[in-house]
């Protein structure tokens, strides 16, 4: 009932207890983590995965021949590999929208009143922003986990049976995992340490301590939305199978690479 009376509460009262009370901005970083992990790593990944799995068919994947690779339930759960990546990414896109016009207006309006707040307002809207944030940062990557757990799987033999370019075995869902982490990598930790060490020397603001963690806080709160991605494993993979199947890929792939000892 707090948080519920806190969030639909003036904005001003809301940005008050956030800057001021660190245990209320613990309370609604860990709760909006949880909550929007939840949201995008199931919710968002059953609407995405089957588009990103026909876009990818009949785009890049026109020459490919797919197949269904079925393999068993993992013994371990790494979540911390699975999150760092989608971690980093939804801090990049609280990065992009931190000095947005129409965001700082929607966040902060009663809290620029007072000109003492002035310096902290980039580190308090980035410290809002990012916990809202990591639904779409899950959310964008979920159709990856869809895709490998459901073993969706190409070979380009047929595209490369009249050229010198080697045969390739590789996952619908690993090829859109090493594209997304383009954008999720090197460049946006050095923006996030750069944009937090700007503040560092001229304000003690609270929040700063926060979001200095905020990627390992991340990939803490995102738990209950892994956990359910794995409670619900064996019917994203049918639900994905099924789909394939719609659109010719039901068999396995029958000795791709074609290899021959002599």
């Amino acid at each position: 009932m707090l948080i519920l009376g806190l969030l639909i509460n003036e904005k001003g009262a809301f940005l008050n207890n956030f800057c001021d009370h660190l245990g209320f901005q613990i309370f609604y970083i860990f709760f909006m983590i949880s909550i929007a992990s939840i949201i995008g790593t199931v919710t968002i990944g059953y609407c995405l995965a089957p588009l990103f799995l026909i876009a990818y068919k009949y785009t890049v994947g026109i020459r490919m021949t797919f197949g269904i690779q079925q393999r068993p339930k993992p013994s371990k759960l790494k979540i911390f590999f699975k999150s760092i990546f989608p971690a980093f990414l939804s801090i990049q896109l609280a990065l992009v929208l931190v000095n947005n016009p129409i965001v700082e207006n929607f966040i902060t309006p009663a809290y620029l009143s007072d000109p003492r707040n002035i310096v902290s307002i980039p580190i308090v809207k980035l410290s809002i922003l990012v916990p809202l944030m990591t639904g779409f940062g899950m959310g964008i990557f979920s159709p990856v986990w869809f895709l490998l757990d459901a073993g969706i799987v190409f070979t380009n033999k047929k595209k490369v049976q009249l050229l010198r370019d080697p045969i390739e075995v590789r996952s619908v869902g690993g090829w859109y995992h090493y594209i997304m982490k383009g954008y999720a990598g090197v460049a946006v930790i050095v923006s996030y340490f750069t944009f937090i060490g700007s503040f560092l020397v001229v304000t003690a603001n609270p929040s700063i301590f926060l979001v200095l963690f905020l990627p390992l806080l991340i990939v803490l709160f995102s738990i209950p939305g892994f956990l359910l991605l794995e409670i619900t494993a064996e019917h994203r993979i049918k639900y994905m199978q099924n789909i394939a199947k719609k659109i010719g890929i039901d068999k396995p792939l029958e000795d791709p690479l074609d290899i021959k000892l002599e």
